[in-house]
């Protein structure tokens, strides 16, 4: 138990700073050519609706979905998108992995600020931060904030052809982990399916970029796996509302 906790959360606070130092970055303003899905644990984003004329106003869902999985047992994804066109809502978990596992999202609350819903089994716990115990009974050690998981990419950071005068990236962290089987180790799982899907809303009559930048896929020993990644940017075309 305490090594499938640790290692979920090393992985969400890795992916909070993947931005740093990532050689793909630079690909983000090139939209990714389609090839036929042939390897394992391809994953990639799909619009839910139709994105090619949206109002400013409405919100839009985005899934991030597997092909040809082979023994995924978590995922810690890491995403960059333009604030200055999207407003980022909430991520709800896919039904690729069992219930009763370890998922852990910033969103927006009704009051109109950001939380972090940290679900472990059936327990939840929402708020600016959150922590938990890695072993029950114990006092928690383990605590992130919204920060850590929502927040905008510092300029300095930004490659001279992303970066614009008239738009603001911010990165954005989620983590999900399978239950434990009998053998206490993550239940991996093959296939196709949804891991999560992003809601955003639309505020701004221009061109609004999600990109998906690392997925972070991992295996039942705690390992990560290697991934193709297609589709990995969705270009949201707004326009006002008539």
């Amino acid at each position: 138990m305490l090594k499938f906790q640790v290692f979920f959360m090393v992985i969400f606070t890795a992916c909070c700073v993947a931005f740093v130092g990532c050689n793909r970055m630079d690909q983000v303003l090139e939209p990714a050519t389609e090839v036929p899905m042939v390897s394992e644990n391809v994953v990639f984003l799909a619009a839910t609706t139709d994105i090619s004329a949206v109002a400013v106003g409405e919100e839009i869902k985005i899934d991030l979905k597997i092909a040809g999985g082979l023994g995924v047992a978590g995922y810690a994804p890491f995403f960059v998108f333009d604030a200055t066109a999207l407003k980022y809502i909430n991520t709800t978990q896919g039904v690729y992995l069992p219930s009763g596992g370890i998922w852990l999202s910033p969103e927006r609350s009704d009051a109109g600020n950001y939380v972090v819903r940290l679900r472990v089994g059936d327990s939840t716990t929402v708020g600016a931060s959150v922590s938990f115990s890695p072993v029950p009974d114990v006092p928690a050690v383990l605590e992130f904030s919204v920060e850590e998981g929502l927040f905008k990419i510092p300029e300095q950071q930004v490659p001279p052809g992303l970066a614009s005068a008239s738009s603001e990236y911010w990165g954005l962290s989620i983590l999900a982990g399978s239950p434990l089987g009998a053998d206490t180790k993550p239940t991996p799982v093959d296939g196709d399916g949804t891991l999560a899907t992003l809601t955003f809303e639309v505020i701004a009559a221009k061109p609004g970029l999600i990109h998906l930048l690392e997925p972070n896929l991992s295996n039942t020993d705690d390992a990560p796996l290697a991934a193709t990644v297609q589709n990995d940017m969705i270009i949201v075309n707004a326009s006002e509302v008539p």
